[in-house]
């Protein structure tokens, strides 16, 4: 077979890389030859859907955040309306509101310990209390309601919010109190 080529002028070529056990022969090129190529994606190609995907991360992580923290503050709600159901039983009894959770006979953190509960001010007119998201919480990165409150005066609530450190304040857009 390598003469035949030599004489016919394809010595360069390998008569493995086109002629297989089983062709005919017939023709130079054997249909069992060309097999299709395997199939992937390239390295430019991956680079290129990983780029796509971070870019959707970056986009969706701070609304997924958000969502998360504002789930995580109705446990402030629910423990400041029960607090303020006993500050009212307790005005009832005594004739003035609590200085301390510890009299209302409640705990002083939420329910699902997202927050702390203090009440900052009370005396026979109203009272201010306050949840502060915990020191190690993930409530504590919600930055602009890390502080919310419930104020009563001369038979007003109001609802107060705050970053830490902050002095409370009204939340007229509902932005920390939305449900």
């Amino acid at each position: 077979m390598a003469r035949l080529l030599k004489a016919l002028g394809l010595a360069a070529f390998q008569p493995a890389a086109w002629l297989r056990p089983g062709c005919t022969g017939r023709g130079l090129v054997c249909p069992a030859v060309w097999e299709p190529a395997a199939r992937g994606l390239t390295l430019l190609e991956m680079m290129a859907v990983l780029a796509i995907a971070a870019v959707l991360a970056a986009t969706a992580y701070p609304s997924w955040r958000d969502q998360l923290h504002k789930g995580r503050r109705t446990d402030a709600v629910a423990a400041l309306g029960s607090l303020q159901l006993a500050q009212e039983k307790h005005r009832w009894a005594h004739g003035r509101y609590a200085e301390h959770t510890a009299l209302l006979g409640l705990p002083s953190h939420s329910p699902a310990a997202h927050y702390d509960l203090t009440v900052e001010h009370a005396d026979r007119a109203g009272y201010t209390l306050v949840a502060t998201a915990r020191a190690g919480s993930p409530q504590q990165s919600d930055l602009p309601c890390e502080r919310l409150g419930v104020a009563l005066q001369a038979g007003v609530t109001l609802e107060l919010a705050a970053r830490a450190g902050q002095p409370l304040e009204p939340d007229p857009d509902r932005r920390c109190w939305a449900r």
